[in-house]
């Protein structure tokens, strides 16, 4: 991954160049911002940078040794930790080194990707991604190994929310006495989940949404799509370039989420429990990663409804045929219960990521939706 490749933060990318030409790049740096805001993508293309021998002023060279490594992520100064779980050919222990190969097909065919898109390529989308006690004993064993092309060993942590206790504090270990020339660059997409001694021993650099027109740029210049389609997939991704780029390659795709939403929203209204009960069911099959997602969908597209409701249907972000299908059921979303259900939504969410039971969340939140699709505006008092 090359600077020139990653979309937006042209600011971070010049602060990025800068620490690197003045040789004063911290040791430990985190990068987090929400799904699809690039810091992955930016990670590796500042560590390719790092260690290419032939620096030019802004980007790396492409044509030296250590870039044609990174070119298939092979470098041997440059390793990277991410979330594993078992599968059908790893049955127990999984730890990084199991799925390597994996991980570099997925992170080159899609440096955006999000912790469902990874777990799917490996078949386990229904399990929870982990980086666990075996992969603290391995970060340990790494970065005591001497350099061999690179003035530095670089360690790239992808998702570290999903480290368990034990693995947390050996990394907090490592970062405060960290071994010599040795860089480490955690990028996450929720800075909160962790350790606050963590954080604290981390440069945070923060990554926001991309714009509209930073993700036409991208979608324009790298897949060649045509502007008319780049901008409307630009205005439905709101700035989730990961989203953008399964928009680009599925037209279908937020029509599906919109009638999956719209067939839940049906049941809690007309209350049809037996329909519920099936509907939950189903859901609690899906697994967590499909749920979180589900719920993201679920206040996106509440927002979107509540503007059809206010009679803005110019700053909706969605096509005109899907408009079309939320413009009914938006009688139903208003001032009154809207701030409730994107609350109702966020808890749900909140409580699948520390390992809520699926099926009594969502018996739960159907009902919770029930009363509130059923919730009157009270008339103002003259």
């Amino acid at each position: 991954m090359l600077f020139k490749q990653v979309a937006g933060n042209q600011f971070i990318k010049e602060s990025l160049i800068q620490q690197v030409q003045s040789n004063r790049v911290s040791h430990a740096q985190l990068f987090f911002g929400p799904e699809g805001s690039g810091a992955l993508a930016m990670a590796t293309a500042f560590a390719r940078y790092i260690c290419c021998t032939n620096k030019q002023a802004s980007d790396s060279c492409s044509t030296c040794s250590s870039c044609i490594k990174f070119e298939k992520l092979v470098h041997p100064d440059f390793h990277m930790v991410f979330p594993v779980n078992t599968n059908n050919q790893v049955k127990k222990d999984a730890c990084c080194d199991d799925f390597i190969v994996e991980w570099r097909k997925a992170l080159t065919d899609n440096p955006y990707l999000n912790l469902y898109d990874w777990l799917k390529s490996l078949g386990i989308e229904n399990k929870q991604g982990n980086i666990g006690t075996e992969e603290g004993t391995n970060i340990i064993r790494k970065l005591n190994l001497t350099t061999y092309e690179s003035p530095y060993k670089i360690m790239l942590i992808w998702m570290p929310e999903c480290m368990n206790l034990h693995t947390a504090n050996k990394l907090l270990k490592i970062l405060e006495e960290p071994p010599e020339r040795t860089l480490f660059l955690l990028v996450a997409e929720s800075r909160e989940q962790l350790m606050s001694t963590i954080q604290s021993r981390t440069q945070a650099i923060r990554f926001r949404p991309l714009s509209d027109n930073e993700v036409t740029a991208f979608l324009i210049n790298e897949l060649s799509i045509e502007n008319d389609r780049a901008q409307q997939v630009a205005a439905l991704s709101e700035g989730n370039l990961n989203l953008a780029l399964k928009l680009s390659q599925e037209t279908e795709l937020i029509k599906k989420d919109i009638e999956d939403f719209l067939e839940w929203m049906r049941f809690c209204f007309k209350s049809n429990i037996p329909k519920l009960l099936v509907w939950v069911d189903k859901m609690a099959g899906v697994g967590r990663e499909n749920q979180k997602n589900f719920l993201t969908h679920a206040v996106h597209l509440t927002r979107q409804t509540l503007l059809l409701n206010l009679n803005l249907p110019q700053l909706v972000k969605l096509s005109e045929s899907d408009k079309e299908l939320l413009k009914k059921f938006s009688q139903f979303v208003n001032a009154g219960n809207s701030d409730e259900l994107l609350a109702a939504y966020d808890k749900a969410y909140y409580a699948l990521e520390r390992n809520a039971n699926g099926k009594m969340l969502f018996l739960d939140l159907s009902f919770k939706v029930s009363i509130l699709l059923n919730k009157r505006v009270l008339p103002k008092v003259a």
